[in-house]
């Protein structure tokens, strides 16, 4: 039961600089005052003020007597709960400076920070302690098990902590190569408090949202916000749930301020349906990348009465600036203004010199105030260049970025002045991306180019030289190189590989001279192109949307998916009069090889129709995959690259790319399926993948080789609707989605079609005439071969039949589930039929989307586990 917020006219309103100097002297004021008013809350717990106070003491009496001696930061490294707030409070109650790390990092960049900080020590939760045990750094590791009965020493002395002393430390991106540690003051912290209460009137009645991650500063910044104003605190992972789980969530939780990035923010507003309101939300701010005013527009029509604010400042800096937009005020639609100054800070918009520059003029703008951060931790050189105090004693900070100050005191930005940029709310140091790929000894030269457009996301661009004498690395091998070093938001949307880089006349890279990537690249000249290779060129330059294709260039690295697979194979196809499959594009992917194989023609291609092995590895090894209706065997393609050191096979449906009747019944689908997996893998362990559909046949063959006798070590069901659900419009959304959007319909409005005819007709979302033709060419399946979409449309009308039918049973083998963004299944409906040992993952990607760049890589990222460990299993000694 939720505590009662008790009526209280005890609490001090904050007030900076004040009474506090100490931001935990602060907490425990507000503690003393609101002792039965509802503090912290999150999946794994509710507590009070009071209850919260005495937990911290009990955790911070249980760590005492296991931290290593000495002052030395202690690292935090658990899931985004209670207890990402609980840990570092307890540490700050011990007198000890935190750093919480990002369990979604690199192993690489944890153990930099971690080598950086100097730490001795990290609390970690079960779930990321053999991450932080492997790391090649010298840190003992202390398992945040605290027992709820742990004793509490009463007796326990509070630190004595000034404002300027340290309080905790955050890592940004550095020009070095290396993270950099920005140290956080209590009285910086305690500002930011301040701040929210003078500028949007935060206090006791506010519920607060903790969604940012505390391993950045804006985790922190929310917490001074919520517990300092006696306000409570809502913890909510949205990194591991849906946008739409997250509406639920903020609705669940009664939030009266709602603290994200621009990015979630935009994305749970496309949740919402027209008439869909978020009652009771008075403040809604965003942080950390800028935003428009045509996504505000958007939000606030499901906000009535929200002011908006939008947030602008630095890990250096915490808040600087806010833009506060009332709700009767006008926005315009493009970049909004970073906003005025708040308290306590003073802005300065300075030349090359470090002097001021003309009113009105764009400079470089310096930050000036006492409630600034402490520097950089153990770093005098990066101090050196961007601190610096006044001869009246307050610091300066070189925020990095180009800003002109109107005369109304509104604050626009220009642009950075340095090599670091916001990429999705993080802020990012170009350098760092650049000396990662330099680390490649196949690389020679490289250079990283971000892509500002107002109202878009910041994209980064790689270009990089190999070294003439090597073998060179594919960019598929280059983006899995950097994502093992960087985390995904680092890593560049397109990778252009050049002989060298253009210089100038100063000998440095031309950066205005380097090509645009993929669809605009240098000329290329077709002249030495054979007929053939002119002719297929043709038609994938028209399918890709490119002027010309270079004769190594890989189609699907050019941009292709299944369904311009599909069209550019009958295109070939009515041109050459041969018939090709995806597989012999697959074995021949680049123009060179593929218009070869044109020229030759396809028979002498050995090919099965309904299965294609994407990667060939240990028989011992083997992954069985099974995809979604109307789909191609070759969107596992993107998956198979990143199951390393696995043997992957994978299933479409019998019919779909070589006419032949099609299989009508998921049991039919398994049965002919199974005939081949026995084939090429007589017995068990079976490890068996589905998409969609696929997963309804995966789970079926599982079910029959259980049957016979054989260990199925895994089965994964990625985003498949369980068939016994009633399948009206919420079971259903987005289950047997389209391969591409092309159409207006939805997947909502797609599947409904599609059913009506089978029971009830529903007038609302198609006529009888059209549910009547596309059941009708449901029947010709594999008998009528149809031109592009339509042959995916023909198929995915006629699984979803198949589906209708199918009625399973129980399976008590393991399986791991995932869910994508937006799919309408509830995480826990497979449990119904899952009786033994069930993983689910939350993957953020629409249905399709889950199967390609980038969510494949959290897709891989939540099999893996459970392959890797039957594989191991299955190895003989």
């Amino acid at each position: 039961m939720e505590p009662v917020i008790p009526s209280d006219r005890t609490l001090t309103p904050l007030v900076v600089p004040g009474a506090f100097s100490s931001w935990f002297a602060r907490l425990q004021h507000v503690a003393e005052a609101r002792g039965d008013a509802l503090a912290l809350t999150g999946v794994s717990g509710t507590w009070t003020f009071g209850q919260m106070m005495r937990r911290i003491d009990q955790i911070a009496t249980w760590l005492r007597d296991q931290l290593p001696a000495g002052d030395e930061p202690v690292g935090v490294m658990v899931a985004h709960d209670v207890d990402v707030v609980l840990l570092p409070l307890a540490l700050t109650r011990l007198g000890r400076v935190w750093a919480n790390l990002d369990p979604f990092a690199p192993p690489a960049r944890i153990a930099d920070i971690a080598e950086l900080s100097g730490m001795t020590a990290c609390i970690v939760d079960e779930a990321h302690r053999e991450m932080v045990e492997g790391l090649d750094v010298s840190v003992t590791t202390i398992l945040a098990d605290v027992p709820d009965d742990a004793p509490v020493d009463d007796t326990m002395p509070l630190p004595d902590r000034s404002g300027q002393d340290p309080f905790f430390l955050v890592f940004t991106s550095g020009s070095t190569g290396k993270p950099k540690g920005v140290v956080q003051t209590h009285a910086q912290h305690l500002n930011d408090a301040y701040c929210a209460r003078a500028r949007w009137d935060t206090g006791p009645d506010d519920r607060v949202s903790l969604v940012f991650p505390m391993a950045f500063v804006a985790g922190p910044v929310v917490m001074d916000v919520a517990f300092l104003n006696g306000a409570s605190l809502h913890v909510h992972d949205a990194r591991t749930h849906t946008p739409r789980a997250t509406v639920d969530w903020v609705r669940r939780e009664r939030l009266t301020v709602l603290c994200m990035s621009p990015h979630l923010l935009t994305a749970i507003t496309g949740e919402l349906a027209a008439d869909e309101t978020l009652d009771g939300l008075r403040i809604a701010l965003t942080g950390g990348e800028g935003i428009a005013g045509r996504d505000v527009d958007a939000f606030r029509a499901h906000a009535p009465g929200v002011t908006f604010v939008n947030g602008f400042g630095s890990s250096e800096a915490t808040s600087t600036t806010q833009y506060i937009v009332s709700p009767d005020m006008e926005v315009a639609p493009g970049a909004m203004p970073a906003g005025r100054v708040v308290p306590n800070r003073e802005l300065r918009i300075v030349g090359d010199d470090l002097e001021p520059v003309a009113p009105g003029e764009v400079g470089q703008l310096m930050v000036v105030g006492e409630l600034i951060s402490g520097g950089y931790w153990r770093n005098d050189e990066e101090n050196a260049k961007k601190f610096d105090v006044l001869p009246d004693g307050r610091r300066t900070y070189l925020q990095g970025d180009l800003a002109r100050l109107g005369e109304d005191g509104v604050l626009t930005l220009q642009g950075r002045s340095d090599t670091a940029i916001k990429v999705r709310g993080y802020l990012v140091d170009i350098s760092e991306i650049e000396d990662a790929l330099r680390a490649n000894e196949k690389v020679s030269e490289a250079v990283v180019i971000p892509v500002v457009v107002e109202g878009e996301p910041t994209r980064l661009i790689a270009y990089l030289a190999q070294r003439p004498a090597v073998r060179p690395d594919s960019v598929a091998d280059l983006r899995r190189q950097l994502r093992e070093k960087l985390p995904e938001y680092m890593v560049p949307g397109s990778i252009v590989l050049l002989s060298a880089l253009p210089r100038n006349e100063r000998g440095k890279v031309d950066r205005q001279n380097l090509p645009k990537p993929t669809d605009e690249l240098q000329e290329i000249d077709d002249t030495s192109y054979t007929q053939h290779e002119l002719v297929v060129g043709g038609i994938w330059a028209n399918v890709l949307g490119l002027d010309k294709v270079p004769l190594d260039g890989d189609f699907l690295a050019l941009g292709g998916d299944s369904l311009s697979v599909e069209e550019m194979l009958a295109d070939v196809g009515e041109r050459f009069g041969i018939e090709l499959a995806s597989t012999d594009l697959l074995r021949s992917p680049t123009l060179r090889e593929f218009a070869e194989q044109v020229r030759r023609g396809a028979a002498a291609n050995e090919a099965h129709p309904d299965f294609v092995h994407l990667r060939v590895r240990p028989a011992d090894r083997r992954v069985f995959c099974f995809a979604g209706a109307g789909a191609l065997a070759l969107q596992f393609l993107p998956l198979a690259r990143r199951l390393e050191g696995f043997d992957v096979t994978a299933f479409q449906a019998h019919g779909l790319e070589k006419r032949a009747k099609p299989d009508w019944t998921v049991q039919a689908h398994a049965r002919r399926a199974l005939e081949h997996i026995r084939r090429l893998q007589p017995n068990g362990p079976y490890r068996l993948l589905g998409h969609s559909f696929g997963g309804l046949v995966a789970f079926e063959i599982a079910q029959r080789l259980r049957a016979e006798g054989e260990e199925v070590a895994v089965l994964g069901l990625i985003d498949t609707f369980l068939p016994d659900a009633a399948m009206d419009e919420t079971a259903v959304t987005g289950q047997f989605g389209r391969l591409t959007p092309r159409e207006p319909q939805g997947m909502r409005e797609r599947l409904q079609q599609v059913i009506a005819p089978v029971s009830e007709m529903s007038l609302q979302h198609t006529t009888p005439l059209r549910a009547f033709v596309r059941l009708a060419r449901a029947r010709t399946a594999g008998l009528v071969r149809y031109r592009g979409q339509q042959q995916f449309d023909t198929f995915f009308y006629q699984s979803v039949l198949a589906a209708r039918r199918y009625r399973a049973q129980p399976y008590a083998g393991r399986a791991v589930v995932i869910v994508g963004q937006n799919s309408g299944i509830d995480d826990g409906s497979w449990h119904k039929l899952l009786t033994g040992q069930v993983t689910t993952v939350c993957v953020d990607g629409e249905h399709s989307a889950l199967m390609r760049e980038p969510h494949v890589g959290q897709l891989s990222a939540a099999l893996l586990p459970a392959l890797e460990e039957q594989a191991e299993a299955s190895i003989p000694a």
